[in-house]
Order: structure tokens, then C-alpha cells, then sequence
């Protein structure tokens, strides 16, 4: 099952987003945005799995890292605000990295929660509806 294009509902670490999956080539090479903010990564459809890497996010001493991990399924059932005959979700995990001085909240443009030496993995789903 192949990897939908366009505006997927997310939420990641409890935090309401959008995430764009603007393009994918034949390679699996993906990029996107979540909440304007650019990545890039793969798509392997045997795995049905995308990894992608949220582009380094520096604010004044602090430079945030975030790498998405998810795997792709069909879903009966459909999230608030997706609509669609056939839904398709991503679920996963992400990871944080900041560096310098630990902001909180965190930076403008950390998509979820802050993280810290004792949580820096958060999980995270998307659905995107199509007909």
C-alpha cells in the first residue's frame, strides 16, 4: 500500500499538528513539512515504514533535532477532522535532541513536548482520509 501524499491530521506527544507530505519519489525519498517547519527522509514500502528527519531547528543557543519513526496501516476508524471512504494511519515514535540551554517550553518550532535527560521519546500518530 503506498504512501499517501498530502495534509495528514498528527498528533504528536499529546500536541495537535499537521504534518504535509509534499513528495516521494521512486526511490522512496520523501519530504514534507509538520507545521511549516521542512524534513526529508524514506519511505520503504516493503516495511511499510517512513523515518524522516525534522530539519535542525536552531533558536538563539539551542538546536533541536527530532528524528519520526512510523509505520503505516489501514484504519476502520477515523480521527476528528479526517474524512475520507479509506483511512490511512502512521503511527510510531519520535525522537528529541536539544542541545544548549534546555528552553521550557521548548523552542519555537519543536513539534510536541520539550524533552529532558528523563523523556526524550514520544510517540505519535497521523491519518490521512482519502476516497
Amino acid at each position: 500500500m503506498p504512501l499517501q501524499t498530502g495534509s495528514w491530521t498528527a498528533n504528536v506527544g499529546g500536541v495537535p499538528t499537521q504534518i504535509q507530505i509534499t513528495g516521494m519519489d521512486g526511490q522512496g525519498n520523501v519530504s514534507g513539512n509538520i507545521s511549516g517547519n521542512s524534513f526529508s527522509g524514506f519511505w520503504n514500502e516493503d516495511s511499510q515504514r517512513i523515518t524522516f528527519l525534522l530539519a535542525p531547528l536552531t533558536v538563539g543557543e539551542n538546536l533541536s533535532i527530532q528524528i519520526f519513526v512510523g509505520y503505516l496501516f489501514t484504519d476502520p476508524v477515523n480521527l476528528t477532522g479526517a474524512s475520507g471512504t479509506v483511512f490511512f494511519t502512521l503511527t510510531g515514535y519520535v525522537e528529541d535532541f536539544l542541545t544548549g540551554v534546555t528552553a521550557n517550553p521548548a523552542p519555537p518550532g519543536l513539534i510536541g513536548p520539550p524533552p529532558s535527560a528523563k523523556c526524550s521519546l514520544f510517540g505519535w500518530y497521523a491519518q490521512i482520509g482519502v476516497d
